[in-house]
């Protein structure tokens, strides 16, 4: 009678679970395989903001990956590009580069006045064929180069031109008549370079 029960209740359980041992079976039968094809991650699946620099692989993003105007000045490392890196046909006119700090300039004319500059705060005549510049810094280790000239007209007459400091902010130019050495006026243009 116990033999009886307990196959009463072993059928019972066979016949509860069928689907079970059913799956169980065929699960345990047939071969398995993972495709990695199907673990491939598109766009869509990843949320806004979630790659992050340390997720990419060093040298994974090449140029093309990279959106129009995306490299902005502000995100390029201070001095690391060079000549090689600018395409020299794409720069206009530095502004301001006359305004250097290292580059002051007169324009004077014959009588002694101060017609353009950068940095010269006065310019006068003393004397026959002298002047003097004043600049607003010590030109002290600067070079000094003067020419007769001005921005209208012609000068046909030779002249002997001398440049030299007086002071620690001021230029003396000097001009002579190259045939018999006389002091003459000359309207000139000064440059100083520091």
């Amino acid at each position: 009678m116990i033999r009886r029960a307990m196959i009463r209740r072993i059928a019972q359980h066979i016949r509860s679970n069928v689907v079970a041992y059913v799956a169980l079976f065929l699960a345990l039968s047939t071969p398995t395989v993972a495709y990695a094809s199907h673990l491939v991650v598109r766009t869509s699946d990843i949320v806004n903001g979630a790659v992050t620099s340390p997720k990419i692989r060093d040298g994974a993003v090449k140029t093309p990956d990279l959106g129009l105007g995306s490299v902005t000045s502000a995100k390029v490392k201070n001095n690391s590009l060079t000549g090689a890196d600018i395409k020299e046909g794409t720069l206009g006119p530095v502004p301001l580069a006359l305004r250097a700090g290292n580059v002051l300039f007169a324009a004077v004319n014959s009588d002694g006045g101060l017609v353009k500059n950068q940095g010269a705060t006065s310019s006068s005549r003393p004397a026959t064929g002298n002047y003097l510049v004043g600049f607003n810094r010590d030109i002290t280790n600067c070079v000094y180069i003067a020419t007769p000239g001005d921005d209208v007209g012609f000068l046909s007459i030779p002249v002997v031109t001398y440049a030299s400091r007086n002071g620690t902010n001021n230029v003396r130019v000097e001009f002579f008549r190259s045939s018999d050495n006389t002091a003459i006026n000359r309207p000139f243009y000064l440059g100083v370079f520091c």
